[in-house]
């Protein structure tokens, strides 16, 4: 029997890096929170389409969904991407979209919580500030 389908949580956080070696965005060495950032959650259904919805994260760099066309069975057709940077030296986006990762389950809450790697803004050029 499959689970029961739960109302979907998502949660995540944004940096920005400030020193990069010349290895490019593997070779980080200095981030800091990013608040005010500006992402985007995408979701791919055959039945009910595609569709998107975009927030901005906190003071503390972190952001928070709570989409109400998302079942958990459905979330794993949905992506976080980087929208916009509030800072200057920051402005390069390198992602494919971020994948949702399910969090253990828990049977009493009416929520499946779903998280995902930190999103990265990098400077331009990939140099040290």
């Amino acid at each position: 029997m499959a689970p029961a389908r739960k109302k979907v949580v998502i949660e995540g956080s944004v940096s920005c890096v400030y020193c990069v070696m010349e290895g490019g965005p593997g070779s980080v060495i200095k981030t800091d929170l990013l608040p005010g950032a500006v992402v985007k959650l995408q979701c791919n259904n055959s039945r009910k389409g595609s569709w998107e919805e975009q927030t901005k994260t906190g003071g503390k760099g972190d952001f928070s969904f709570t989409p109400v066309k998302v079942s958990s069975r459905g979330a794993h057709k949905c992506r976080v991407f980087l929208v916009s940077s509030p800072r200057g030296v920051c402005p390069l986006i390198i992602s494919d979209g971020a994948v949702l990762k399910p969090a253990p389950p828990n049977a009493t809450s009416p929520f499946q919580l779903f998280t995902l790697q930190p999103l990265y803004f990098y400077p331009a050029p990939y140099t040290c500030l």
